[in-house]
């Protein structure tokens, strides 16, 4: 669980930041720096998304399995115990 609990943190993370980038790139679309550190950040989010995925289940719907079931909610809610 603590392995869960730190990945979806860092997760978060990257999603902050990323919105804090964004934010950043919207008054000063010129800047490079940010720019890479913008493509960066998405690049690390796409890999922490996909591992969490392949350990621990669907972070959203669309990603829950098309085979024969349906695991969106087979795991608990972060208020049913999981990752606050």
């Amino acid at each position: 669980m603590r392995e869960r609990a730190s990945l979806m943190r860092e997760i978060q993370m990257c999603c902050f930041y990323m919105t804090d980038l964004q934010l950043y790139l919207d008054t000063h679309p010129n800047c490079m720096h940010a720019r890479k550190a913008y493509r960066q950040h998405a690049e690390r989010l796409k890999m922490l998304q996909e591992r969490y995925v392949a350990q621990f289940g669907p972070i959203r719907p669309d990603e829950a399995g098309c085979g024969d079931t349906w695991d969106w909610v087979s795991s608990p809610w972060p208020w049913e115990g999981g990752n606050c």
